[in-house]
């Protein structure tokens, strides 16, 4: 009997730890998957630098459709063009396209993708004075379609 009221109340105990339904996966949407690569930047540290292109592009921006590519693609200054060829390349079909921007001095771009959803974060790596601080404009492959894009959050210029 207690062998039996010992069994039964380990089985009440872990009745409640498995869930009822296994979660449902989306293939576009995946909770987690290969990490977001940079396939082209753009900085405002190089000869050919178009400060104003870059600064219009800092704030993060998806592209999913080959009309929303072209019209990036369509939007880059004459300098830039020859970099962008490899955005062209990419399978919208699998993968998105972020495009975010970021004060370089002592600071470091990051995307993470979770739940569907593309987070860009700025993190400040070296506490230090800079004069000057380049724009960099990056463009990330992200794995996954129909995605959103999270909040942002970035040190101080």
């Amino acid at each position: 009997m207690r062998t039996l009221l010992t069994t039964l109340a380990l089985l009440a105990a872990s009745a409640g730890c498995s869930p009822a339904d296994p979660p449902i996966h989306d293939p576009d949407r995946p909770a987690h998957g290969p990490p977001p690569t940079v396939i082209t930047s753009w900085s405002q540290s190089a000869d050919d630098a178009d400060d104003e292109w870059l600064a219009a592009h800092i704030e993060p921006m998806l592209m999913e459709s080959d009309a929303e590519r072209d019209r990036f693609l369509g939007s880059l200054p004459p300098p830039y063009a020859d970099e962008a060829a490899v955005l062209r390349t990419v399978d919208l079909s699998r993968y998105t396209l972020l495009v975010a921007g970021f004060r370089r001095c002592g600071n470091v771009a990051e995307v993470q993708l979770a739940d569907g959803v593309v987070l860009h974060t700025v993190r400040r790596t070296d506490e230090i004075a800079c004069d000057w601080s380049p724009t960099e404009v990056q463009v990330f492959r992200v794995t996954g379609t129909g995605l959103s894009l999270g909040n942002r959050s970035a040190p101080a210029p």
